[in-house]
């Protein structure tokens, strides 16, 4: 999967911003507005608030009243995709024998709601029976299951 690169259109070390600002998720906070002075935030409250600031400090006023404004998630090199994908699948680090692996299989199609089994993370070398997983394996559990 191939996801685009964001594109920037405007990038602002100084402003006020007016909008539904959700300042933290857990407990879920919001502001009606926010004070960016050097790339930082500098305050948060009600429009009023931020606009009196934002007059106080000489900034510009950007209102995007009706948007919702949520954190940026910053990373400098990450997989979000893949860590989702690494979720609705079998883990199978660590796995010591074919066995193992079929008994864990089991456990994953048991939970329910599979329309397909994808495993992930095994190292082959630590099988106790020395060779890599067959389709008679896999089939002996996952049945008609692709």
């Amino acid at each position: 999967m191939l996801l685009p690169s964001a594109r920037v259109d405007l990038l602002l070390e100084d402003f006020a911003l007016i909008g539904k600002i959700y300042t933290r998720f857990s407990p879920l906070r919001e502001a009606e507005g926010i004070v960016v002075r050097n790339g930082k935030i500098d305050f948060t409250g009600s429009q009023e608030e931020v606009r009196k600031r934002a007059r106080e400090l000489g900034m510009e006023i950007i209102d995007r009243r009706g948007y919702t404004i949520i954190p940026g998630f910053i990373d400098s090199h990450m997989h979000l995709s893949s860590l989702g994908l690494s979720l609705m699948t079998l883990d199978l680090r660590g796995t010591k024998s074919i066995e193992e692996l079929k008994s864990k299989m089991k456990d994953f199609i048991e939970r329910g709601g599979k329309k397909a089994v994808l495993g992930r993370g095994w190292d082959q070398e630590l099988f106790s029976e020395g060779r890599w997983p067959r389709a008679s394996d896999i089939d002996e559990v996952a049945g008609d299951l692709p």
